[in-house]
């Protein structure tokens, strides 16, 4: 579950700030990755009745492969240092679904 809310600020200074809505990130993959943002490593669990092993691949925003891991279970740490800053798609090819996340 993630919590957003934005704050707006005007030509002449004035500010607006919203009021908070949560976003469940789990609905449309069951993928589930928490940090988010992470820092170092991130714990990734996928839904129950993943085919295993799976595979789970790191690409960037331009679709480049940055890092690729093989999986025995449906909860597993996956290393995250070395990547930039910046978000992420992780794709589960077993499952044709994909899930983002930041890294800081």
């Amino acid at each position: 579950m993630n919590y957003y809310r934005l704050r707006s600020i005007d030509a002449d200074g004035t500010e607006d700030v919203s009021t908070v809505i949560t976003v469940d990130n789990t609905l449309a993959t069951g993928i589930l990755i928490h940090p988010n943002p992470a820092q170092g490593s991130a714990y990734v669990q996928l839904p129950q009745g993943t085919p295993m092993p799976a595979t789970l691949v790191v690409l960037d925003l331009s679709g480049r492969v940055v890092r690729r891991t093989i999986v025995q279970s449906t909860g597993q740490q996956i290393a995250i240092e070395g990547l930039a800053r910046g978000t992420y798609v992780l794709e589960v090819p077993e499952m044709g679904a994909t899930a983002r996340f930041g890294v800081e």
